[in-house]
């Protein structure tokens, strides 16, 4: 949990803010003409720049929603108020890569601050649970109200606070179990108390208990010692093999190696790893991508070429909605070397229609299949939170392989996604919207549109695997399908 708030907040740096160094960051305000200047200029960025801005919306329904979004804006709002009303139009977007940030100077003070709930909690079938065994509650204890609102209302607007590609919703209930802290914060704002109703597993006996806040900082530095059930990203990924079922389970968590090192350790890893699966005889590969929040497309392809025995393109094609980078005066201090680099790429891209550029067929990689290419019994455990290039390594290998998938639909679309995300900051608020300059169609035949990778068995987590720890997937698939 600590690396993934850290990702919420990876392109906060340090900038000019309209805030007076006298007054409260938090209690401040920002006035009605600021707002609609603000939301003007990311409408415009939306429609020029934002590749996927009418998949799921038509140019009227953008409209739509900014004009709803500033005709209710008739008074002052404060940072996390105006904040809400940006983030609510990214999630109609329908785009796990459009994200918004506080300005840094909000963060920087809000940080430090005992304003946030202090308990690991998790949510399931629209309940919530007690996901620790460091707090005076016991694990898989049942949260029924926080200061007298209902966990499963709680739930509800927690959700949209993590977006996803298209009508995929499993990814969703990541927004309680990643960062439940800060989003209760932002749907709710502070605290100094929390009363908590709950019950005990197995116990319909109502109790209350008082929770003293906490700072934010304090909560993520000791996610991964009070947190009980979840996916460990520590290491990029592993390699075990199962001594008396033939059988060798590969995990990997990222696809994100961006430097010569560490893309040469994972391509080493990977072809020592098929190596030994051949001379093993292995005949049954579970591959874990649980939690993979994916990374560079390219970086998918040194995996699949030992799992799919025809050549694989990168993608079909891939779409921009400009020939320069329009305002760029709004880009980030931190994203101003993109700005040369979308602006000489014209001779990569034709345009087909207007407004629309069409990456030039000769330069998308094809990758050929390795010669210790698996053979053997496929599997493959997915989860909400498989997204971006991880999603697109799970199409492809339910698509193009025999690889039977175990878990939840993927948070990532299974068709087509949003990359290449620039960050803009708004003039008067200075809060940061990333927006994806380009859309990549994959090489997958069965595309379901507006939907994750479904699961060909679908396992949830149930509170049961919470209190035992148990692995549902991975057991479902040792126990009911190699073993016998």
């Amino acid at each position: 949990m600590k690396l993934l708030f850290s990702s919420l907040f990876i392109f906060i740096t340090l900038q000019g803010c309209f805030f007076s160094k006298k007054e409260d960051i938090l209690a401040s305000t920002i006035n009605i003409k600021s707002q609609k200047e603000d939301l003007a200029t990311l409408k415009e960025i939306i429609k020029n720049v934002h590749a996927g801005a009418y998949v799921y919306n038509s140019p009227q329904q953008i409209d739509v929603l900014f004009d709803s979004i500033a005709n209710i804006t008739n008074e002052s709002s404060t940072v996390r108020e105006f904040y809400n009303k940006i983030d609510f139009i990214a999630d109609q977007l329908k785009c796990i890569h459009t994200n918004t940030f506080f300005p840094d100077e909000y963060y920087d003070s809000l940080k430090n601050r005992k304003l946030f709930f202090d308990l690991p909690v998790i949510a399931i079938n629209k309940k919530m649970y007690v996901n620790s065994q460091a707090y005076n509650l016991p694990l898989g204890a049942e949260v029924v109200s926080i200061n007298f609102t209902s966990a499963g209302s709680i739930i509800e607007k927690l959700q949209r606070y993590y977006h996803s590609d298209g009508n995929s919703i499993k990814i969703k209930n990541f927004a309680i179990a990643d960062k439940f802290a800060i989003n209760y914060y932002l749907a709710y704002g502070g605290a100094e108390n929390f009363l908590v109703e709950y019950k005990n597993p197995g116990s319909d006996t109502l109790k209350n208990l008082n929770f003293s806040a906490e700072k934010l900082s304090a909560i993520y530095d000791n996610s991964y010692d009070d947190t009980y059930f979840f996916y460990p990203t520590d290491a990029a990924y592993d390699f075990e093999i199962l001594d008396n079922s033939h059988t060798a389970i590969i995990t990997i968590r990222t696809f994100s190696f961006s430097t010569s090192a560490t893309k040469t350790a994972y391509r080493n890893f990977l072809k020592n790893s098929f190596s030994l699966i051949k001379k093993s005889n292995i005949q049954h590969l579970i591959i874990d991508c649980r939690n993979n929040g994916g990374g560079t497309y390219s970086n998918t392809f040194p995996f699949l070429i030992y799992l799919v025995n025809t050549a694989l393109p990168e993608y079909d094609s891939a779409i921009k909605r400009y020939d320069k980078l329009p305002y760029p005066a709004f880009v980030s201090v931190q994203d101003t070397s993109k700005i040369i680099d979308e602006d000489t790429s014209g001779n990569r891209y034709t345009e087909i229609r207007r407004g629309v550029f069409s990456e030039n067929k000769n330069h998308i990689n094809v990758w050929q299949p390795d010669k210790n290419l698996y053979k053997g019994k496929l599997y493959v455990i997915i989860n909400g939170r498989v997204i971006s290039a991880a999603a697109t390594f799970a199409a492809i290998l339910k698509d193009r392989t025999n690889a039977i998938t175990v878990g939840e639909e993927t948070g990532g679309g299974n068709g087509a996604h949003n990359a290449g995300m620039i960050t803009y900051i708004l003039p008067n608020s200075k809060i940061k919207v990333a927006v994806p300059t380009k859309r990549f169609y994959q090489p997958v035949k069965d595309i379901h549109p507006g939907r994750g990778v479904l699961p060909d068995k679908e396992i949830p987590v149930i509170p049961d695997d919470v209190i035992n720890n148990i692995d549902g997937p991975l057991t479902y698939i040792l126990d009911s399908i190699i073993k016998n």
